[in-house]
């Protein structure tokens, strides 16, 4: 039989047979590299960018409303900053795609190194304190039902 520790463990557990990252590597947690706004932040991985039939201008400083494409937002992002970020050009070549980032993370800005997929399992990883506070809810259910199991078996 299962005891309750290996049945919420099981709960727990990723079912998502992702990327093989080993346990030691996620006690390392990646640094932000550049600044995305909030409205183009994702974990969900890259944004392809099919360069096959025009040139593109990929966004480098993250504040594009057209995120990956530049829209100018880095005029004002570099006056605000102190810095001279550009758009990227990508040019036109047949079959050409690059996936651009879209988590901030990624030391080949502005294209995706993966890093996204590290981010999404530290973020699933649960912590030693929140595995304390789910096992102390188990054990105080257990001990309440328990008590009003007991107290209905006594006569009054």
């Amino acid at each position: 039989m299962n005891s309750a520790k290996d049945i919420f463990e099981s709960w727990t557990k990723s079912t998502d047979k992702e990327e093989d990252v080993e346990e030691e590597d996620l006690s390392i947690v990646p640094s932000l590299q550049w600044e995305i706004a909030q409205h183009n932040y994702s974990l969900d991985g890259p944004i392809p960018v099919d360069a096959s039939n025009e040139d593109k201008w990929i966004c480098r400083c993250g504040q594009s409303k057209s995120y990956p494409y530049c829209d100018g937002s880095h005029t004002q992002y570099n006056i605000d900053n102190g810095s001279n970020v550009g758009p990227l050009k990508v040019p036109k070549e047949n079959g050409r795609i690059v996936y651009v980032c879209r988590c901030g993370y990624s030391k080949e800005k502005p294209f995706c190194d993966g890093t996204h997929t590290k981010l999404r399992l530290i973020d699933r990883k649960p912590d030693d304190t929140s595995l304390f506070t789910s096992y102390l809810i188990i054990g105080a259910s257990f001990l309440i039902f328990s008590y009003l199991s007991f107290k209905e078996s006594i006569p009054h």
